[in-house]
């Protein structure tokens, strides 16, 4: 009877805590929606993500203390002159607060 409920409690705990793919998933949503809206503020002409059926916007890069490091280099912008220019995009997501913050994207627009 013990092994059993030792058992259940083991399966149960082991169940209720999230995958690596869930976790590094919850960061890439963030970091696309929260990348999509400051582009819509920010952007001066039309933008898009240049991505195959089933690849992702971001790709994980690594840990830093509770930050998720993303990036991406499937996002293009156009000028006025209608032309697409390729945009490399940095995103940390903190684990904790539930926070994206992209780190270069209003340097990279400025210019």
């Amino acid at each position: 009877m013990v092994k059993k409920l030792f058992i259940c409690l083991c399966l149960a705990a082991f169940s209720a805590a999230p995958t690596f793919a869930e976790d590094t998933a919850d960061g890439q949503t963030m970091c696309q929606l929260y990348t999509e809206k400051m582009l819509d503020v920010l952007a001066k002409y039309a933008w898009e993500w240049r991505t195959g059926f089933l690849e992702s916007k971001f790709v994980w890069i690594g840990n830093s203390g509770n930050d998720q490091k993303f990036h991406s280099n499937k996002l293009y912008l156009q000028n006025g002159f209608g032309a697409w220019k390729k945009l490399h995009v940095a995103c940390s997501y903190d684990k904790i607060a539930k926070k994206p913050k992209v780190t270069n994207l209003e340097d990279i627009l400025k210019q």
